[in-house]
């Protein structure tokens, strides 16, 4: 029985892994797309994309690879540069991106230079900025100022709308991942069920867990101190945990929704005849919570432990609430 229920949760931890790096969802993705240029040679356009890329890569935004966005609309038979909104946000949907830069160069008597920021979902546009001059020479220096400005209100636009270190998915083309540590500390009551429910009636917990945040997934270890009471009050069991936990964290203005499972042994003391054993523990739950800032957050869980036995499961809930660090 051991053997079958150990590769059931190694198959659930798989598959878990799988859901994780499929459904995902990322940080705000901007792709900036080719730039058109009007009576005035396509270098100039070319230069003033790549400053903007540049300066959005300063600012640690996602910003989607140049030649992935090409492959993406040269396999979908679209032209890369747009000339109207509207084909930026269709552009922009197409490379599953939140964001998208377009902009021109063009003369006319004078140089002039525009960029702007449209918002694929609302197909808004959030940002537009020009700049004019007498001299072809002053293209590039202007090019430059609007570069940074554009990068600092996109920057702040992001940073305003959803907190940093969640997300990373890839949908056809690939975006940056960022790595962030996290621990957190919980307590909770422990309920008892099916045969521990005969021998047990309550308990208590404390844990901690802590680890790496990639993307949306949180990779770590889990341990504790778990304290089981019979019926009269007199301690039944002590368990200590050690778990490697898997967590994918959806952000949703600042609140979070947190399904985990862990996967490890518990080492238990039965008090009552003695026994002391290390046997297979799983650990699937989930946890809800919110985000302070950009590194704090306030959490309520719920959670399922079952201690595999060659005989049956040992099974209780935990019901709890912690606080979390993400640096």
């Amino acid at each position: 029985m051991n053997k079958k229920v150990l590769f059931l949760c190694a198959a659930a931890l798989i598959a878990h892994a799988a859901l994780v790096k499929t459904y995902a969802f990322p940080e705000k993705r901007v792709a900036v797309l080719e730039f058109s240029a009007n009576n005035i040679a396509d270098s100039y356009a070319k230069a003033l994309r790549n400053k903007i890329e540049i300066a959005l890569y300063k600012k640690e935004l996602h910003v989607l690879e140049r030649k992935n966005i090409s492959r993406v609309l040269f396999e979908l038979g679209r032209d890369r540069v747009c000339r109207d909104d509207g084909c930026a946000v269709s552009q922009g949907k197409m490379v599953a991106a939140d964001y998208v830069v377009v902009g021109d160069v063009t003369c006319a008597g004078r140089y002039l230079v525009t960029v702007k920021i449209v918002d694929v979902v609302t197909g808004m546009i959030i940002f537009a900025d020009s700049a004019s001059m007498d001299e072809k020479e002053g293209v590039l220096d202007a090019s430059q100022k609007l570069a940074d400005r554009l990068a600092v209100s996109l920057g702040k636009k992001i940073n305003k709308d959803e907190p940093r270190g969640t997300g990373g998915a890839e949908s056809g083309v690939k975006a940056s991942a960022r790595v962030r540590g996290f621990v957190e500390i919980n307590g909770g009551y422990l309920l008892p069920v099916a045969f521990l429910g005969t021998k047990a009636g309550r308990g208590y917990n404390v844990s901690a867990t802590g680890g790496a945040v990639v993307d949306n997934c949180f990779i770590g270890l889990k341990t504790g101190f778990f304290r089981l009471h019979k019926k009269d009050s007199h301690v039944y069991a002590t368990i200590v945990p050690v778990m490697a936990q898997f967590k994918y964290i959806f952000n949703i203005n600042n609140f979070l929704i947190s399904p985990f499972l862990g996967c490890g042994v518990s080492y238990n003391h039965i008090n009552e005849t003695g026994k002391k054993v290390f046997e297979p523990l799983v650990n699937p739950g989930i946890s809800v919570g919110y985000l302070f800032g950009s590194h704090v957050s306030l959490n309520a869980h719920a959670g399922y432990y079952c201690i595999i036995e060659r005989a049956r499961g040992i099974q209780f809930l935990d019901f709890g609430i912690g606080v979390g660090c993400l640096f």
